[in-house]
């Protein structure tokens, strides 16, 4: 079962990385084999292999994140953290990307929580991942998003809830898994479970609740 699990895996990352390289090359090829291309369809061209090669550097960078915490070498940085602060960062961070779609971005926190016992840049890159997508699966012009803050018992948590189309129940169960995109983008449906085991890392939850055409609140829990 363990080895057939590995290579469904395998085949799950040869296939994630061959997509980005595959443009990255036959764009490339085109320029190399076409001088007398106009200058748009050269910039435009150009653009797609910059993007693409930033794909790629993200999908590795999370391949590396995951391979990390799988080996259980995931380096931590455990200290005393101020939620809020580390939220509020990260809502200015993706204030560009709701901006560029329309969406607004909402924060509500409950102030005088106590600080608590983190790694602020692990956590900040699971508040950018969530914000990341509540903006994108927000309708654009119209969109929602609320970033709130407040404690709980036996610690503090945070939700990031969106205006979207929601998730049906069945693709709840399997949205932290590896590759999986249950709201189709061009992610490499990594960044969930990536959030996820870093959450699990310091003790706490990431949970989803949602129902079709009434979006979707993901809750962070951390102890503390």
């Amino acid at each position: 079962m363990a080895e057939r699990t590995n290579e469904a895996l395998l085949s799950d990352v040869c296939h994630e990385l061959r997509t980005p390289l595959t443009s990255i090359r036959s764009f490339a090829e085109i320029l190399r084999d076409s001088p007398d291309l106009d200058a748009a369809q050269r910039a435009r061209f150009l653009d797609i292999i910059v993007r693409e090669s930033e794909r790629l550097t993200r999908l590795i960078a999370d391949l590396l994140d995951l391979a990390r915490m799988d080996a259980k070498k995931l380096p931590w940085r455990f200290a005393p953290v101020a939620l809020e602060a580390v939220l509020r960062d990260a809502a200015a961070v993706a204030a560009p990307l709701f901006a560029a779609r329309g969406v607004v971005l909402t924060p509500e926190f409950s102030g005088g929580l106590p600080p608590l016992r983190a790694d602020a840049d692990r956590i900040m890159q699971v508040a950018l991942n969530l914000l990341a997508n509540a903006a994108k699966f927000a309708p654009e012009g119209t969109g929602r998003v609320a970033l709130r803050l407040f404690g709980v018992a036996g610690g503090q948590a945070f939700e990031v809830a969106d205006n979207g189309p929601g998730i049906l129940p069945a693709d709840q169960a399997v949205i932290f898994e590896r590759f999986r995109q249950v709201r189709k983008t061009a992610g490499s449906g990594l960044g969930l479970a990536i959030c996820r085991a870093i959450v699990a890392g310091h003790g706490g939850t990431l949970t989803v609740r949602s129902a079709p055409g009434e979006g979707a609140v993901f809750r962070v829990m951390l102890p503390g």
